[in-house]
């Protein structure tokens, strides 16, 4: 096998970092042309995911670098996307602002524990199950945070308020939070296994 290809899980994985700095960029810039850029940036981050995963295993390169390395990456670009959500300039959440906040926070302390755990348990040669909670905490958050930052470009660029779109991004990101403690629970509680992606 080329080095290129024992490399390439790898490299997909590593690229989602530069990926998730320029979203983070983008977001909090003045021009719209990079507030909409950076949901590109998003949606590519999301899909080295895809791929990194997919083509360890069609190649048969999956690594203990590359297990560390991609929930790794996969929560870095997660709680880049809440905290966009939390500060990104403009956003006026009102009535939702102390669940909202609440929520990320909830979601940010979930992903450091879990993180934690997993280190944990990897060291013991316990690694932890992908339970279905986790499963779904993962699509949920995936979808809520694209979902918003679209509306987010949407309502951007026809500059026009539109209140229905902070509802809908504050209950995305509030049932985010709520499978994310639920999975958190199921981990912290649950039997060990091989998978550790989520």
């Amino acid at each position: 096998m080329h080095a290129i290809q024992r490399h390439l899980p790898n490299a997909l994985t590593l690229l989602r970092f530069p990926l998730t700095a320029l979203f983070l960029y983008g977001s909090f810039h003045e021009e719209l042309a990079w507030r909409l850029a950076a949901t590109l940036f998003f949606l590519l981050s999301m899909l080295t995911d895809l791929l990194d995963g997919h083509v360890a295993r069609k190649m048969g390169t999956v690594s203990p670098l590359g297990s560390f390395l991609d929930p790794l990456a996969d929560k870095v670009l997660v709680l880049s996307g809440f905290f966009v959500l939390w500060m990104r300039p403009g956003l006026e959440w009102g009535a939702w602002a102390p669940y909202v906040i609440g929520s990320v926070v909830v979601i940010a302390l979930r992903e450091i524990a879990v993180t934690v755990l997993r280190s944990w348990r990897v060291k013991q040669d316990r690694p932890l199950v992908t339970s279905i909670w986790g499963k779904a905490k993962t699509t949920t958050q995936m979808v809520a945070l694209v979902v918003a930052l679209l509306l987010l470009n949407i309502r951007e660029s026809l500059r026009v308020d539109l209140p229905q779109v902070m509802h809908i991004i504050a209950l995305g990101i509030i049932l985010s939070a709520i499978l994310a403690a639920i999975s958190a629970t199921d981990y912290f509680r649950g039997p060990s296994s091989v998978r550790t992606d989520n």
